[in-house]
């Protein structure tokens, strides 16, 4: 952030942002526990969240597009909202790419230890 970005903020607005860091920087540590304890559920907890904001970002971006279509000048204070929604895609993109249900292979036994130098990404999981 630019000093100029943080003079012209209110004292609410650097609290708050602060507070969203600290919330974040929380999260991040609970998911590394919870990988620690239990990775297999830690991750699925993770792909199930990514569709969870796929599915927002994604419901914004069509909102967005019909508001667009349809000329609806009524909706000029939802469009803010909406392209806020759709700037999280590339998060949930990431949040999918990596595939989390079928990365706790790489951390459930030695075999798949041996096998993640090559590759995390097992064909199907183990029954």
């Amino acid at each position: 952030m630019t000093t100029s970005m943080t003079a012209s903020m209110t004292p609410s607005m650097v609290r708050v942002q602060k507070v969203a860091l600290a919330t974040g920087l929380a999260g991040l540590a609970v998911l590394a526990v919870g990988v620690a304890l239990a990775p297999a559920r830690a991750l699925s907890n993770l792909l199930v969240g990514g569709y969870l904001v796929l599915g927002l970002s994604v419901g914004g971006v069509v909102l967005l597009s019909l508001l667009a279509v349809a000329n609806a000048g009524w909706a000029v204070v939802l469009k803010r909202i909406f392209e806020a929604f759709g700037a999280f895609v590339p998060v949930a993109a990431l949040l999918l790419i990596w595939r989390p249900s079928q990365a706790w292979a790489c951390f459930t036994s030695g075999r798949a230890r041996r096998r993640a130098a090559t590759s995390c990404w097992p064909e199907r999981p183990p029954s």
